[in-house]
């Protein structure tokens, strides 16, 4: 079910992008494409067999959010419920301890999460793409190219155990994890998405790095995690609280 949501949505995102190239200006007039409205007619069709059956599996509520949560940055609600979910279904499934995770900001593709009912559809609108969730041991020296990085991208959503403040030149003032100071030779357990592990959207600091893969797509452990707390009768939520401050 998990492959059919990703094809039936891929397709539906496909068709989507190419409506906006429906248009063609011929001087100061636009006509509909006939190639493109006929492209689009045979996506339709490629769709249409098990389109009733994925829009009943995305629009399956799965929890509650209990405030809107925005994308913003340095540091936003979204980008901290994000991570936190990370931080936590990655440690779950590798059973080792997650030090912190990181996800990067472009990654999450809606502006907010409504306060109300969170639909499994929802999820996949605000992560899309098929990354899987990994674990990247760092050692503490190297820590320091990460959380310059994040600063010089204007902030990236970080798990609850960090703390960081930086300057605006991507000075980094102060950091902890869990409280405590970083130790040079410590190896760290850092969870993210195989993306970023692999030197995607320029974080060369990941590469080489040994890294652990959970076999799970960001997406489905988000859906997981929703799922989980909801059992346990648990609303969504999240607020800012100061885990990355650019001074």
């Amino acid at each position: 079910m998990n492959r059919l949501l990703s094809l039936v949505f891929g397709l539906s995102l496909f068709a989507t992008a190419c409506s906006y190239n429906h248009f063609v200006k011929n001087s100061s007039q636009f006509y509909a494409s006939e190639k493109l409205t006929e492209s689009d007619a045979k996506i339709d069709s490629l769709i249409a067999p098990y389109k009733n059956q994925v829009d009943v599996e995305m629009s399956k509520v799965i929890g509650q959010c209990s405030t809107l949560m925005n994308k913003e940055q340095p540091e936003s609600a979204l980008g901290n419920w994000s991570a936190d979910a990370v931080a936590e279904m990655t440690a779950f499934y590798t059973k080792k301890e997650v030090d912190f995770a990181v996800l990067n900001y472009g990654g999450l593709r809606i502006g907010s999460l409504a306060a109300g009912s969170i639909t499994k559809g929802k999820i996949f609108e605000l992560m899309p793409f098929d990354n899987m969730l990994v674990l990247v041991e760092m050692k503490g020296r190297e820590l320091d190219a990460l959380f310059k990085y994040l600063v010089t991208k204007g902030g990236w959503p970080l798990s609850k155990s960090m703390r960081l403040v930086a300057g605006k030149d991507a000075t980094i003032r102060t950091v902890s994890i869990n409280g405590q100071n970083i130790v040079h030779d410590k190896i760290y357990q850092v969870a993210t998405i195989d993306y970023l592990a692999n030197g995607g959207d320029n974080c060369d600091f990941f590469v080489g790095k040994a890294q652990k893969s959970t076999g799970v797509l960001l997406r489905n452990a988000v859906i997981e995690y929703v799922e989980n707390q909801t059992k346990n009768e648990k609303t969504i939520n999240a607020a800012k609280e100061g885990r990355l401050v650019i001074e």
